[in-house]
């Protein structure tokens, strides 16, 4: 009886894995809350992941919380393309007015080199029910995998959220290692970090280091922020597990 029931506990573990791995944390678990106190919450993130048949956007699910004004949403789009480029992002209830923070990079290696992200952000200046988030595709069409994830935060200064500092890194893990993998340094005052990551063959976040993952979708791409100690330069670390290549950026935001 206590072999069936170690079997069956194992099993419901593994499941619950996968659905945080696929969906995200906030889906699962139900993270909705702050990590870092009133003034600044994350309250929710949106995605669609491995979509590929049209060549032209990708959209997000739709929030599971109302938008707030004046909150922050920051985009994440990853791609299986070194010819496309995201040309614009807009949301179902009308906001046009997101913004590059991180510009497309093209990852290196065997397993990266046709893959690229970029990170985007707005302002929310008009709220909405069941919004959701659409990138829009330029250059040379493609209808390989594709992949875009909306994070809506609160505490943000609504005039310049984008302190306008960023890093990206790239590179390949040994195989058969647990290895630390981060962007360039962010100089940081009191602002939150934000770090997304491509990695193969599975990404983790730095959680040891002060990082909250917000997603982890199947194929162990990551992403995840950290408010740091003042005047810390800091870089958006992950852990490479089990080797493979990676590409990771992260950008800073400014709190209100």
């Amino acid at each position: 009886m206590k072999d069936t029931c170690l079997i069956l506990a194992t099993i419901l573990l593994l499941a619950a894995l996968g659905l945080v791995r696929f969906i995200g944390c906030d889906r699962v678990f139900g993270v909705q809350g702050a990590s870092y106190g009133p003034a600044v919450q994350f309250r929710q993130v949106s995605q669609l992941d491995f979509a590929t048949s049209d060549p032209a956007s990708i959209t997000t699910q739709p929030f599971l919380l109302d938008t707030q004004q004046g909150n922050l949403i920051v985009v994440w789009i990853w791609y299986n393309s070194n010819a496309g480029s995201v040309a614009s992002v807009q949301d179902s209830a009308g906001n046009t007015n997101y913004q590059v923070a991180v510009p497309r990079v093209v990852g290196t290696g065997p397993d990266l080199s046709n893959d690229a992200q970029e990170i985007w952000y707005a302002i929310v200046q008009t709220p909405g029910t069941e919004v959701t988030v659409m990138a829009n595709f330029q250059g040379t069409p493609f209808t390989t995998k594709k992949a875009i994830f909306a994070h809506e935060y609160s505490g943000f200064s609504t005039s310049t959220p984008f302190t306008g500092t960023f890093n990206v890194g790239s590179g390949t893990a040994p195989n058969n290692l647990d290895t630390q993998v981060a962007s360039g340094p962010v100089s940081i005052s009191v602002d939150l970090l934000f770090g997304a990551g491509i990695l193969r063959m599975v990404g983790l976040a730095d959680t040891s280091a002060g990082f909250t993952p917000r997603v982890m979708t199947a194929d162990g791409n990551i992403s995840e922020d950290i408010i740091p100690p003042p005047n810390v330069p800091l870089g958006a670390t992950f852990i490479c597990h089990g080797g493979g290549d990676w590409l990771v950026q992260a950008a800073r935001f400014k709190v209100s």
